[in-house]
């Protein structure tokens, strides 16, 4: 509803309008983006998620002002913080820019190496209580990034390709167990009322052995026991064993 989409962007005057978008939702992010400037909205509009990384280039013939073409965390930041001082943003990495007519492309930057530096996601930034009810109270969340794995069907295959650009960090990095366990009760707390299921939404959470042992006995002890909240889990055959499945079991996964 673009004319829905635009009332919102009048009421909130922003100076940034960020959309993430996969390649399938691409051409549909694209129209709205079209239909705001076609209305007037002058706010620099730029895209992040799988399709801005995989595809910078086809910023050139979008109606996007720019491309986040590597995790978006540190780039974003440093553009609001230059744009807040009224500085130059067409050299900051992690972005493609237009400028007029001409694509401004940056390296893509450094991976985040530590994933416990970054802070609690907020989940109240949107309407997290509707999108649980209209989720049958699955709260997805992930505590992980990227795959050893390079099966034919995902997308970790053009993300390593950014990746070995960038020849830093290791593909794939989790968080710390106490950094998901703190996270999760936060949330709970929060939410409590409205989430039936968590969803752990990573490509593969379990690859590090000893850390699942470790994450499903705290999961166990400070969410199942106390608020009988179960979870599921993405899995692969080849990482499933006699002791995985028992750890599983106890600990509140009903679903691989």
């Amino acid at each position: 509803d673009y004319k829905y989409i635009h009332r919102l962007v009048l009421r909130a005057n922003p100076d940034i309008i960020g959309f993430s978008s996969t390649t399938h939702t691409y051409s549909d992010c694209n129209k709205v983006a079209g239909e705001l400037k076609r209305e007037g909205i002058t706010s620099l509009i730029i895209l992040g998620g799988i399709h801005a990384i995989i595809a910078p280039r086809d910023i050139e013939d979008s109606n996007f002002d720019a491309f986040c073409n590597a995790e978006g965390e540190i780039p974003l930041v440093e553009l609001c913080n230059r744009m807040s001082r009224n500085e130059d943003i067409y050299n900051i990495e992690g972005f493609y820019f237009m400028n007029g007519k001409r694509v401004v492309k940056n390296f893509p930057g450094k991976y985040i190496e530590k994933l416990d530096d970054l802070p609690y996601r907020s989940y109240d930034i949107v309407d997290t209580v509707n999108i649980l009810k209209e989720k049958n109270g699955w709260f997805s969340i992930a505590f992980s990034r990227g795959c050893p794995y390079s099966c034919g069907f995902c997308i970790n295959q053009k993300l390593k390709e950014v990746h070995r650009k960038c020849n830093n960090a290791n593909y794939f990095r989790r968080n710390s167990v106490e950094y998901a366990i703190d996270e999760l009760t936060i949330n709970i707390e929060k939410y409590r009322k409205y989430i039936k299921v968590i969803n752990l939404d990573d490509d593969l959470l379990m690859i590090d052995k000893k850390w699942f042992i470790e994450f499903s006995d705290e999961y166990e002890k400070k969410i199942y026991k106390v608020y009988g909240i179960p979870y599921a889990i993405n899995g692969r055959a080849n990482l499933i064993d006699e002791e995985t499945v028992h750890y599983l079991k106890k600990s509140g996964c009903h679903l691989i």
